[in-house]
């Protein structure tokens, strides 16, 4: 995906698939140390401030790994 496309999913609940053709549902933002992608509910934590204890539920991607993404709320 492009620079453009990730911008417009970033913190947006999505159906992804990524390189390897793994299929999951979650949400990707940014951070100060890249991109990260979770569940929903482990990103509304992060937002709520209560991420310090869910560090174990983040993976740090790269965005040439997100093939297609599908917004879905």
């Amino acid at each position: 995906m492009g620079e453009t496309h990730i911008t417009q999913i970033l913190d947006k609940h999505c159906r992804f698939r990524f390189r390897g053709g793994k299929q999951a549902f979650g949400v990707i933002w940014e951070t100060k140390d890249g991109l990260v992608f979770s569940s929903k509910e482990s990103h509304d934590r992060h937002v709520s401030g209560k991420h310090a204890e869910y560090r174990n539920d983040l993976l740090f991607i790269d965005r040439d790994d997100v093939m297609f993404a599908e917004v879905i709320d």
